[in-house]
């Protein structure tokens, strides 16, 4: 009996303390429950003062703080139209940190290092690594869940061209930073033009279409004194510095190449100089180069020394974003102007060209110090639309004219660009800014501006270059491991190749050591190079 009572008596005290227990843990999630709720109502109520569609967008003001690149171009941030229009649509008000071009990415770093943070950074030229960097680390806010709350003309963005989306998104699957998207047509392919009045003197009527028609043009450039001073002045081909080379000359032997002179050939990511066809065009180069038909001084000449020598009528083929910027004429006397077409080679019988996409990441960020993020990724989708787009371009400072077939840039100066950067919006002079120019409404709308020239180098560039266009390397994100072993490399392969194209180029070493050239690349990490650029194009390209 005693026995009995005793297990007994255990047996109550088990089921008590299982009881306890249980009823512990209930109490626990009964605590935790209307917490976790809480922060679910949080994050779905919208925040106080705050609208999610419509302006204003905050009743109340709220004041953003913004880091941004200024170029000598532009006036004070906080004089300029854009901002002041801006702020009384959305009653949001703006204090400014504009570092000057040349000193920015050492502010930029120095903000991250101390932590000194802006809110936004606006117009904010962040690297790639930036994002994955400071993406990782907390210091810049992920935006695809503000995007899909707040954000529809970004939304649409995504829909129509998916490959930005794929192009901002970082490796961890996070978007942290918004970028410019431009494709208006005459920014997207550099364009060498061929001096028109030389061509004239000399009653010459074709345009190159390859390599050796293009050598031919030149010799008649060099000794058919087409300048008419009759001194042997003529520099047939120059160019403000050999990277354009590049761009100009290389796609005839069939390659192209970005910044890292990395390229994609069927999916395959390739460190371009180790092609065979690379000696091909340095090759070519090299002979321009031994007789004075390309400029002997594009390894030392300033940007200043290359336009003068234009603007003498000593150059016959240059490289200009429009002609009237590099030869004595009007802006509306290169309506017309004759241009270099992408060219083939005995090497390569397709043409190619390498074009830009029109995306420029890096553009708005929102950092952790921002107290009012879903008012500030509904400012940056303000500015892909239709409206916020004619704002960053123009400002209010345009009209249309009597019958609305076309408008004009109201300016009362005759510097466009000077009185755009200087009074109307930080958009002049190269700030990257999140805008609107990719949709079909706003090409429709930037065809009918009164701008002859310009609409000329659109058609160019249509015509001529997009039917072959190519983007050398996507823009895809690194690790930050892939990153640094890439620093580490291209640093110095990128420097040996700049060094050993001059040589070859100009002649102080024979093309007999191009094996040693391209053995040494390998050994210095060229294929490792390839390798990690073949790892983030499959990332990117499985997006």
């Amino acid at each position: 009996m005693k026995k009995y009572l005793c297990w007994s008596m255990v047996l109550v005290l088990l089921l008590a303390l299982s009881a306890g227990c249980s009823n512990g843990n209930n109490a626990n999630d009964n605590e935790t429950a209307p917490n976790e709720s809480a922060v679910n109502n949080q994050e779905e109520a919208l925040p106080e003062n705050f609208h999610a569609e419509g302006f204003p967008i905050v009743d109340n003001p709220v004041t953003l703080k913004l880091m941004g690149m200024k170029y000598p171009i532009q006036g004070a941030w906080e004089d300029l139209q854009f901002f002041n229009v801006l702020s009384e649509k959305t009653n949001i008000k703006f204090e400014f940190d504009t570092p000057a071009s040349q000193n920015y990415a050492e502010k930029k770093n120095l903000a991250f290092a101390t932590n000194s943070l802006p809110d936004i950074f606006f117009g904010g030229s962040l690297t790639p690594m930036d994002e994955v960097e400071y993406g990782n680390q907390g210091v810049l806010v992920p935006l695809e869940g503000l995007i899909e709350k707040y954000a529809p003309n970004i939304q649409k963005l995504f829909e129509e061209m998916p490959d930005v989306k794929k192009t901002i998104t970082a490796p961890d699957g996070h978007i942290y930073a918004l970028p410019k998207i431009s494709t208006i047509p005459r920014g997207l392919a550099l364009k060498a033009w061929i001096n028109q009045s030389w061509l004239e003197k000399l009653n010459m009527t074709d345009i190159p279409a390859d390599t050796e028609a293009f050598y031919e043009l030149l010799k008649q450039f060099k000794e058919g004194d087409p300048n008419g001073n009759g001194e042997a002045d003529e520099i047939p081909f120059s160019v403000q510095n050999p990277s354009m080379l590049t761009t100009i000359i290389l796609p005839a032997f069939g390659l192209v190449e970005d910044g890292n002179k990395i390229g994609v050939f069927n999916d395959k990511a390739e460190y371009v100089p180790l092609d065979p066809k690379y000696k091909d065009y340095l090759t070519y180069v090299r002979r321009l180069y031994e007789e004075k038909l390309l400029d002997n001084e594009i390894f030392s000449h300033t940007q200043q020394q290359y336009t003068a020598k234009g603007k003498e009528n000593k150059t016959g083929v240059f490289v200009a974003a429009g002609p009237f910027i590099h030869v004595d004429i009007t802006p509306l006397e290169s309506v017309g102007y004759p241009y270099l077409p992408p060219m083939t080679s005995p090497v390569n019988d397709h043409k190619i060209y390498p074009v830009s996409t029109g995306i420029a990441r890096g553009a708005f960020a929102i950092t952790k110090e921002n107290k009012n993020p879903e008012a500030s990724i509904r400012l940056a989708d303000y500015l892909y639309s239709e409206e916020g787009a004619k704002l960053v371009m123009m400002g209010e400072s345009w009209e249309w004219n009597a019958d609305k077939t076309s408008w004009s840039f109201v300016s009362p100066i005759d510097n466009r660009e000077e009185y755009r950067g200087g009074k109307i919006t930080p958009d002049a002079g190269g700030t990257i800014l999140p805008y609107w120019t990719w949709s079909k409404e706003a090409m429709a709308f930037a065809a009918k501006e009164n701008n002859p020239q310009g609409n000329y180098f659109n058609q160019v560039t249509n015509d001529a270059y997009l039917p072959y266009g190519v983007t050398p390397f996507p823009m895809t994100y690194f690790s930050e491991e892939e990153q640094a072993r890439l620093n580490v490399l291209l640093t110095d392969l990128n420097t040996y190749v700049d060094q050993m194209n001059a040589k070859f180029i100009t002649g102080n070493i024979g093309m007999d050591q191009w094996d040693e050239f391209t053995s040494t690349l390998k050994k210095m990490g060229a294929e490792e190079v390839q390798q990690i650029h073949q790892v983030a194009y499959d990332r990117w390209n499985q997006g």
